[in-house]
C-alpha cells in the first residue's frame, strides 16, 4: 500500500511561486499602462516562460521590491556615508566599516540583477527580455556609472597606502 499525501507538492508549488514572483504582475501600475489589459498581460507572463524564463521581467513583484529596496539602501547611504567622511576619514576601524562592506555587497547584487533583467524600449514600449539585448543596453546606459560607484576603490587605496581617501569615499555618491 502506497502512501499518499494530502499535502501540495512543496517543490512544485514553491517554483512555480517563485517564476511568478519574477515575472509580469498585474498589481504593478506601468504593467497595466504598458499591456492595458489582463489578457496581455497572461500572453507577456507565457512570452516570458517560453523564451528565458531566467530573466526578471521589469514589471514584476520582485523587481518592484527590490527598486523599493534599493531606494531605502541609497537612502541610508546619502545620509550615512556624508557623516563617515566628515568625521571618520581615516578611521579604517570605524564602525561604519560593515555597513560600507553590505552597501558595496548590495550594490554589486545589483549590477547582476540589471544584467538578468529585461528593459522597456522608450521608442515603442516593447519589453526587451533577450539576454544579449538586456547586456547590450545596459553596458550603454547604467553600467559604467553603477561600476564606478560600486567598485571599493577606496579599499585599494587604503591597502596601497594605508590612509583611506576621503575623494574615492565619495565616488559612492555617484549611484
Amino acid at each position: 500500500m502506497a502512501f499518499r499525501s494530502f499535502l501540495p507538492n512543496t517543490g512544485s508549488f514553491f517554483l512555480a511561486t517563485a517564476e511568478h514572483f519574477f515575472q509580469a504582475s498585474a498589481a504593478n501600475k506601468l504593467c497595466r499602462k504598458v499591456l492595458r489589459s489582463k489578457d496581455a498581460i497572461e500572453a507577456e507572463q507565457k512570452r516570458q516562460q517560453n523564451t528565458n524564463k531566467y530573466i526578471i521581467h521589469p514589471f514584476s513583484k520582485f523587481r518592484w521590491f527590490w527598486d523599493l529596496f534599493m531606494v531605502a539602501v541609497l537612502s541610508v547611504t546619502l545620509i550615512i556615508l556624508p557623516v563617515n567622511i566628515a568625521f571618520f576619514p581615516n578611521d579604517p576601524d570605524s564602525h561604519w566599516e560593515g555597513m560600507n562592506i553590505a552597501v558595496d555587497v548590495i550594490f554589486f547584487i545589483d549590477i547582476i540583477l540589471n544584467f538578468r533583467t529585461g528593459y522597456i524600449r522608450s521608442e515603442t514600449e516593447e519589453v526587451i527580455l533577450s539576454s544579449k539585448k538586456i547586456t547590450i543596453n545596459y553596458l550603454k546606459t547604467w553600467f559604467f556609472l553603477d561600476f564606478i560607484s560600486t567598485v571599493p576603490f577606496d579599499y585599494f587605496f587604503l591597502a596601497s597606502t594605508g590612509t583611506a581617501s576621503r575623494a574615492l569615499n565619495a565616488l559612492r555618491m555617484l549611484r
